[in-house]
């Protein structure tokens, strides 16, 4: 089956999904994003040519735009085509942030609502969300497959069924994500797992829904209990607002962690050897967000050999209970781990991941009756 990235210019994914689509053969369509319907007319017009000449071809939307897909498979007779969210996609159609955090905070007696930044839903009258919520199910309906962890998909499939009172038959495809492979050996054994201190990662960006501020407050608890030394690191680089808020942000983080032995930010993007040597210097990620954030970067981590720990209720907790349970803590397993245990988790190999979906597996995907499926390999839901 033919490989059609649909990809957005200038996305942060872009280079590296044109690397590995141009390592298998794949090809690349590139479209300029349009807000409201989600695509610039002349891309879409350029997407429906090339969807008509190549009717055997497999369309895979990185980043979903609901309505383009949907129109598409209206248009041209057997459009086939896979969403790939990547979450801003997902939780704007379906998922209520602000619902969805109430009712983690309200059964999370660590976090606190004063650190975490609302997500603002007052843009987009209550039909208008309705109406959007009603396409994308219907996006996900024609579709072959759709990416997501289980627990997203566990929504997706009540909301499904509360619109329309009948089970969505769409997979559930478990796609790996950019991630690079590592030598998880080979950087198990150039970690410094001697040192006296504990180095963690706070953040992979800017995003306000990831929640530094809650978890720099997490380690100085930590930090108390156990009498450690804390360095604590994090990603600014991209997301949350322009590079004035990024400086902002950064300066209140610095001051707030005042009980750590250092606070360092990276505030530009990296090669992916820079930032394999980044990963393997740091012994625990410590996320707060409760939507998914960072789950490619985390997901290097742990191959890494590094140690994530979330809220249990949340996105990220429930991908890497299946993805690294050795390498997963809570929070409160977090709090209650000295440094002596946390180091030598952290020197443990990882668990083997479950199978899940390559760039290279979607050339053997195979269809029955428009939706995929790959036999003997169990990572279709």
């Amino acid at each position: 089956m033919k490989i059609v990235h649909v990809i957005p210019r200038a996305c942060i994914f872009e280079g590296m999904i044109k690397r590995y689509a141009d390592e298998l053969g794949h090809e690349c369509f590139f479209y300029s994003i349009k807000p409201r319907f989600g695509m610039d007319k002349r891309s879409f017009f350029a997407l429906y040519q090339k969807s008509r000449k190549q009717p055997e071809s497999l369309f895979v939307f990185h980043r979903v735009a609901h309505k383009v897909p949907l129109a598409m498979s209206f248009l041209v007779k057997d459009f086939r085509y896979a969403l790939l969210y990547w979450g801003e996609d997902y939780y704007s159609t379906f998922l209520s942030e602000v619902a969805f955090e109430a009712h983690c905070l309200a059964k999370s007696p660590l976090l606190s609502a004063a650190h975490f930044e609302r997500p603002d839903e007052k843009s987009r009258p209550a039909l208008r969300q309705a109406m959007d919520s009603f396409i994308g199910l219907l996006a996900v309906k024609r579709a072959a497959g759709v990416s997501l962890c289980a627990k997203q998909f566990r929504f997706l499939r009540y909301f499904y069924f509360r619109s329309f009172g009948q089970a969505l038959l769409t997979p559930q495809l478990r796609f790996r994500g950019y991630s690079p492979d590592w030598d998880t050996a080979e950087a198990l054994s150039l970690h410094n797992a001697n040192a006296q201190s504990l180095t963690v990662l706070i953040c992979h960006s800017a995003a306000a829904s990831v929640a530094p501020r809650q978890t720099i407050e997490l380690l100085r608890a930590y930090a108390a209990r156990w009498g450690v030394r804390i360095h604590i690191r994090g990603f600014l680089s991209y997301s949350g607002g322009d590079e004035a808020y990024r400086d902002q942000l950064a300066q209140e983080l610095v001051a707030q962690a005042d009980f750590a032995a250092s606070v360092q930010f990276q505030r530009s993007f990296l090669s992916l050897s820079d930032l394999g040597q980044q990963l393997q210097e740091a012994d625990v990620a410590v996320f707060s967000c409760l939507r998914d954030e960072g789950v490619s970067l985390l997901t290097q981590f742990v191959r890494l050999g590094g140690i994530v720990s979330f809220n249990r209720f949340s996105i990220n907790y429930d991908f890497f209970k299946s993805f690294a349970p050795s390498k997963l803590l809570t929070h409160e397993q977090f709090l209650e781990h000295g440094l002596e245990q946390l180091k030598h988790k952290r020197m443990l190999p990882p668990t083997v991941p479950p199978p899940m979906v390559t760039f290279a597996d979607l050339e053997e995907l195979c269809l029955d009756k428009g939706k995929l499926f790959l036999p003997n390999l169990k990572f279709l839901g």
